[in-house]
This record gives C-alpha cells, sequence and structure tokens, in this order.
C-alpha cells in the first residue's frame, strides 16, 4: 500500500477515530462506535473506507487491523545513509545522541 493511500485514508478525523477504536480492540462496529464516540451511521460509513482501503477487515462479525502496512512503509522508505557520528566509540551513546526528543509543551 502506498504511504499517500494510508494517509489518505487516516486524514480524515471521523475515519482515524474509528480506526484507532479497532486497533484498541473494538471488534464490533457497535463497539467501534461506542469506543470513537460516533454515530452507528458514521461508524459504517468510515468502516466501509477503511475496508476497502485494505486497513480494516470484518471476518466472522469481527472486525481486525491492519498495521502492517505501516511497517511495510517504513521498511519500503528505510534510508540507506549511514547515521550521524558524534565521535563516541559506545554505540549506545551515539543511538542516544541520535535520538530526536522534543520537549513537551
Amino acid at each position: 500500500m502506498r504511504p499517500e493511500a494510508v494517509v489518505a485514508l487516516l486524514a480524515e478525523s471521523t475515519r482515524l477515530r474509528v480506526f484507532s477504536a479497532v486497533v484498541l480492540g473494538a471488534s464490533s462496529p457497535a463497539a467501534a462506535a461506542e469506543a470513537a464516540g460516533l454515530s452507528v451511521k458514521e461508524t459504517a460509513v468510515a468502516l466501509r473506507r477503511l475496508r476497502s482501503g485494505g486497513l480494516v477487515t470484518g471476518t466472522d462479525g469481527r472486525l481486525a487491523a491492519h498495521t502492517g502496512h505501516f511497517k511495510d512503509i517504513v521498511r519500503d522508505h528505510r534510508t540507506t545513509e549511514e547515521p550521524e557520528r558524534h565521535g563516541y566509540a559506545d554505540e549506545r551513546v551515539e543511538s542516544l545522541l541520535r535520538t530526536d526528543i522534543q520537549p513537551a509543551l
């Protein structure tokens, strides 16, 4: 699945909320609606789009999220560049220095 397709599916807040509910364990449309704080109709529309896009399936009446697409996207777009070095022999220190930590606001 192309990254743009995943982003497009999740760019709409209703679909994002429903997908999140399924990822967090909502296994039926009613449970997804309740967890997402949406109406059954809104949830049904979102689930239809998420299913057609391949992010959610329904087997035996139980919803399941396909999160493997995210791993595929990361793997396909992983850079082959050498990571920046800071001059430390200890790789743990180097790894820590490469971590981009954003301050909490």
